[in-house]
């Protein structure tokens, strides 16, 4: 099937499984989708694929997905197989409880798939409430003394 973020430019995968969060993603909200996002800055760039819409979010548990192979293609897996191999055994985890995002993605990539630069303090009036927060903060400053890769970090 080719890796998730071609999938979501070529709008084949248009749907998104994650955990609950403390304050959920709404239907409406405007939602930037980044590809490697949690991967070290030192060890990847991080890409932007581009903006795209909340259509609708649902609840589920993860037996209720974890056979379904339509659900499979339209999360980026060729098959239920596939997915069950990134979300482990449906037995085992069938009551984790997943919010599916279905979403549509808004134009292409905003920036060719080059690292995005943040527009920090620039809000979106047509973001949630609370994405207008999160898009109107200042980058946290490093301060130093933290752990990377197992060694403490120096002060600055």
């Amino acid at each position: 099937m080719g890796p998730f973020w071609k999938q979501i430019l070529e709008r084949r995968k248009t749907q998104t499984c994650r955990k609950p969060r403390k304050r959920p993603i709404r239907q409406g909200d405007r939602l930037f989708l980044y590809w490697k996002s949690r991967v070290p800055k030192d060890k990847k760039p991080i890409h932007f694929i581009g903006k795209a819409v909340c259509v609708k979010v649902e609840r589920k548990k993860y037996g209720e997905f974890a056979f379904d192979d339509e659900f499979a293609r339209r999360d980026g897996f060729r098959d239920a197989s596939e997915m069950q191999e990134w979300f482990g055994d449906p037995h085992e985890y069938a009551d984790d409880e997943y919010d599916v995002i279905l979403f549509s993605l808004l134009g292409g990539s905003a920036t060719g798939g080059k690292q995005l630069v943040p527009t920090y303090g620039i809000p979106d009036k047509r973001l949630s409430p609370f994405a207008q927060s999160i898009a109107s903060r200042e980058p946290a400053q490093k301060k130093g003394g933290g752990i990377r890769n197992g060694k403490p970090e120096p002060s600055a």
